[in-house]
């Protein structure tokens, strides 16, 4: 299926252009790790878990310079163009140290750029 995406900033998760932007603006040159964010962060939608990414998430606003929210899925489109409020790109995720993965239904898009 087709990979969400962050309009208008991120117009496709294709492998290729998001290698391509990677490459271009985002190499380990441009954020290497001594200048990348020591923040924990995450985005994700609710999911139907029990509560459980709630509780999570209620942890990590206790960690000192966390970033880690719920964002909101509101017009979605097999094509990808979705309207989604709170939504942070995969290349711009990259310029985090550590990135929480919480348990859901979905996956994470975002380690094949890591």
């Amino acid at each position: 299926w087709p990979e969400s995406t962050c309009p208008p900033a991120e117009t496709s998760h294709a492998y290729s252009h998001m290698y391509d932007a990677f490459i271009a603006d985002w190499s380990h040159r441009v954020s290497p790790w001594p200048n990348r964010s020591d923040t924990v962060f995450w985005r994700g939608a609710p999911v139907d878990d029990h509560g459980a990414r709630s509780v999570a998430l209620r942890y990590l606003a206790d960690v000192p310079g966390s970033d880690a929210r719920f964002m909101s899925w509101r017009a979605v489109s097999v094509t990808g163009q979705n309207e989604v409020p709170g939504c942070v790109g995969l290349l711009e995720q990259c310029r985090h140290r550590y990135l929480a993965f919480l348990a859901g239904t979905t996956y994470s898009s975002r380690i094949k750029y890591q």
